[in-house]
């Protein structure tokens, strides 16, 4: 058996370790802006994988919000360079997916939480009768 041909190793038995998770620590520039580094490079975005459900969410468009020297909220497309005032539609769709997506984490979180303990296996309830 197994005599002629080479066995064919399962692609998780073969494929390379993944690279260790980056350390990364926060740091603020002279101009108070935030930076990230991880021993080898900094960066000033934030690292996804530092990233909120909704950071994210806002990354994955070309939408970014920002604030008028007044304070109010607007909203700039880095692509077409158009700016407004309302929330755009990519942007609240992506910030709803977010939400949702978080709402059922939660739920299932809550529903494990909640559940009751299972009964003692039989061997333990008769020693204990």
């Amino acid at each position: 058996a197994g005599r002629g041909r080479a066995a064919t190793l399962p692609a998780w038995m073969t494929a390379p370790a993944p690279p260790p998770p980056r350390r990364w620590t926060e740091h603020r520039a002279p101009d108070g802006r935030p930076y990230w580094n991880d021993g080898t490079r900094s960066t000033y975005s934030k690292p996804e994988e530092l990233m909120t459900p909704m950071e994210r969410a806002d990354a994955s468009t070309r939408w970014r919000e920002n604030r008028a020297p007044d304070g109010r909220v607007y909203y700039y497309h880095q692509d077409t360079r158009e700016t407004r005032w309302s929330l755009p539609d990519d942007l609240r769709l992506a910030r709803e997916a977010a939400a949702l997506a978080q709402s059922a984490i939660a739920a299932a979180a809550a529903a494990r939480s909640s559940s009751p303990a299972p009964p003692p296996p039989p061997a333990a309830a008769a020693a204990a009768a």
